[in-house]
């Protein structure tokens, strides 16, 4: 009984889709299932795994309030705590500043508050749920996009890039991801609204929910509309080969995804979650007979990956090509509810995911399948809610259990190519060889050739004046 207290507690303040849909809940249906083991104080238990054994992981800081997302700003950390509406550095010796960089504020009733962070140079982009004075009916919460610059010390001059609805306490979505060409992409869950943009034809509306966005920085920071029909996501990431936008997306009960998102991609929310070939994934069937069209020119595909169990998928990120470069056709996504980092191996276009196991093939891992192939890590005892590459790690943010970032790194160090030192050995001698050496061999193998021709017809020419 006490567990089960506990762990309602905790479900109260969960971070994810749904009302409790990265938490394991007494109080609801609606929950992310886990099939992670609970301690008695409701944290995933057990030892915390690396499967590949040229990787090591080592606690970086921990002593935070609810970290949600990190993005780097030089060879610092700029952490964000979702409940107390602070900004926080962390120096790449995992210390942590005495006082903030900046503190806004923030609503942060269960998956509201400070959401999501970009860093580009010295222009930071934050979206959290704002609370203004009294959250009075005049003035109500609202989930904002700001951005604001850094001077070395602190985040200045805020400025107002978007501003959204922020009327319900769960799928407020939030995070962010960085472009090829300075781009910035930004994520809206639904905010419990059922409209156009959740693909309700008979509702029409200009509130953008469910959404994902892209602020053009190189045009006054424009906002346009990228992709609707978006239940509730804590993931975004840019292939930084490709360009492609990538997204995790929260389901229900069932149907957790990752999507490619082209311009004008439509998820399907409301009337799907999960592959339209599995009968279970419409979630409304007369929204799903009618097309998913709502708005025109966005269109509808099915998911490259789903869970169909929940899992509470959070953060996706591509790996740096340095000490992770024997995953540079792989991405990785985290999970909250059993504390795990997925791998998933991209085909040669990288539109699409590889795998060996039969049973995955079908691009849903269902409940009796093997977890082997697409298993980095796992246990990470407060669940995952980021994944960054930098500073030659991955760091993971995990923000129960004494809020804690992670640092995963090659237990041996790759050098880069730029200091891998040549030996100056007999290969540069044959380096050296001039390019025409073997076209030499080939002129003089044909002089060889027309000289004997010639002697051969010299000796018939004599055999026939002898005759």
């Amino acid at each position: 009984m006490l567990q089960l207290i506990i762990i309602a507690g905790i479900s109260s303040l969960i971070l994810i889709g749904g009302i409790t849909d990265y938490y394991v809940s007494a109080q609801t249906d609606d929950y992310a299932e886990t099939d992670a083991d609970l301690g008695q104080d409701g944290f995933l238990k057990g030892e915390l795994t690396v499967f590949d054994d040229d990787y090591t992981v080592e606690l970086f800081a921990n002593g935070l309030d609810f970290p949600t997302t990190i993005d780097f700003i030089g060879n610092d950390l700029l952490v964000l705590e979702k409940n107390t509406g602070k900004v926080i550095r962390i120096n790449e010796n995992g210390e942590i500043d005495k006082e903030p960089v900046l503190v806004v504020p923030v609503y942060n009733g269960n998956e509201s508050g400070l959401l999501g962070i970009a860093t580009q140079d010295n222009d930071v982009f934050l979206y959290f749920t704002e609370s203004f004075e009294g959250s009075s009916p005049e003035k109500p919460n609202k989930n904002t996009v700001y951005h604001y610059s850094w001077d070395g010390d602190n985040l200045t001059n805020p400025i107002l890039i978007k501003e959204l609805s922020a009327d319900f306490w769960s799928h407020n979505g939030g995070v962010f991801a960085k472009g090829q060409s300075e781009e910035i992409y930004f994520v809206i869950g639904d905010d419990n609204k059922r409209t156009i943009f959740q693909n309700d034809p008979s509702v029409p509306s200009s509130n953008e929910t469910g959404s994902i966005f892209k602020i053009h920085t190189d045009d006054d920071n424009r906002v346009e509309l990228f992709a609707v029909g978006i239940r509730n996501s804590f993931g975004l990431a840019v292939d930084p080969l490709t360009g492609n936008l990538w997204q995790t997306e929260n389901g229900m009960q069932v149907y957790d995804e990752i999507n490619l998102v082209e311009n004008r991609f439509n998820s399907g929310w409301s009337a799907i979650t999960g592959p339209s070939d599995r009968v279970d994934a419409i979630t409304d069937p007369v929204l799903f007979e009618k097309g998913i069209q709502s708005l025109e020119g966005f269109v509808y595909s099915d998911p490259e990956f789903s869970w169909y169990n929940a899992v509470g998928s959070t953060a996706i990120a591509f790996p740096d090509m340095t000490n992770f470069a024997k995953y540079q056709d792989w991405l990785f996504v985290g999970d909250f509810s059993n504390g795990r980092i997925y791998k998933f191996q991209l085909n040669s276009d990288r539109t699409d995911f590889i795998f060996s196991d039969t049973n995955l093939k079908d691009l849903v891992y269902d409940p009796d399948d093997n977890l082997n192939e697409i298993l980095f890590a796992e246990t990470f005892p407060g669940g995952v809610t980021d994944i960054k590459f930098g500073n030659d790690a991955m760091y993971v943010v995990s923000p129960f259990y004494h809020g804690s970032i992670y640092k995963i790194y090659p237990k041996q160090l790759i050098p880069e190519s730029s200091q891998i030192n040549i030996p100056d050995t007999p290969i540069l001698e044959i380096e050296e060889t001039p390019e025409e050496f073997p076209y030499t061999g080939i002129i003089l193998a044909i002089i060889g050739t027309i000289v004997v021709g010639i002697i051969l017809v010299i000796r018939k020419k004599r055999r026939y004046l002898k005759n």
